[in-house]
């Protein structure tokens, strides 16, 4: 007769450390795509791509550049969001139907070292931000909360029993886009605001360790 095992523990982390980036994050596609057509054009052996064969690579990228720019540009609540995916299928079965045919796209030369050149800025400009979320974060431990600013700069001391944490969620895509980012705040016992993070990647995983952290506190102190 085998006997019942209790499942083990869930973890719990040492401490979460929550970082806030600028929306700039959300021109990943931009520097993917950038990637993808200068090596494709490395692969075909071409220095622009001029010819009408390849005009949809240069069309490709503009349409992601003219996505991505809305995206860090404004902020789709749902109604909008819903407005604008109506209309985007509306035009696309008028076309269809050939009630209202879009008129021939023109070509457009870029270059192969432009998205060359562009995808090197972009990498430096994520590596650099990477590098500076290193030095500003939040940190929530069983003893504290410490809000770190800069090298060897200020910081920020809140006990960690009395604050409380909330997410909102005001863009769409903030919900369905990866790294899946929105605002934190954070509350002091009162309710008053003591930080606010304007765009926490990966938000859920981040509060659900927050929470974990919080419990343990609340459960010991009980």
């Amino acid at each position: 007769m085998s006997t019942p095992t209790t499942p083990p523990e869930e973890k719990l982390p040492s401490s979460v450390h929550v970082t806030s980036y600028p929306k700039i994050i959300y021109l990943w596609p931009t520097w993917v795509a950038s990637w993808i057509f200068w090596i494709y054009g490395v692969i075909i052996g071409s220095s622009a791509f001029i010819h009408t064969d390849y005009s949809w690579v240069n069309w490709t990228w503009i349409f992601i550049l003219t996505f991505n720019l809305f995206v860090v540009g404004f902020e789709f609540a749902a109604g909008k969001f819903l407005l604008i995916l109506l209309l985007i299928f509306g035009l696309i079965g008028v076309s269809i139907s050939g009630i209202l045919p879009l008129p021939a796209l023109p070509q457009i030369e870029i270059s192969n070292t432009f998205y060359l050149v562009l995808s090197i800025v972009f990498t430096i400009i994520f590596g650099l931000l990477w590098i500076s979320r290193r030095f500003n974060y939040l940190e929530i431990s069983h003893q504290q909360v410490s809000y770190h600013v800069g090298i060897l700069a200020d910081e920020r001391r809140y006990p960690a029993p009395s604050i409380h944490f909330e997410k909102i969620t005001d863009d769409v895509f903030e919900r369905i886009m990866p790294p899946f980012c929105a605002k934190l705040i954070m509350r002091t016992e009162k309710g008053e605001i003591a930080e606010i993070m304007t765009c926490v990647p990966r938000i859920n995983k981040r509060l659900a360790d927050i929470k974990k952290i919080l419990d343990y506190l609340q459960v010991k102190q009980g």
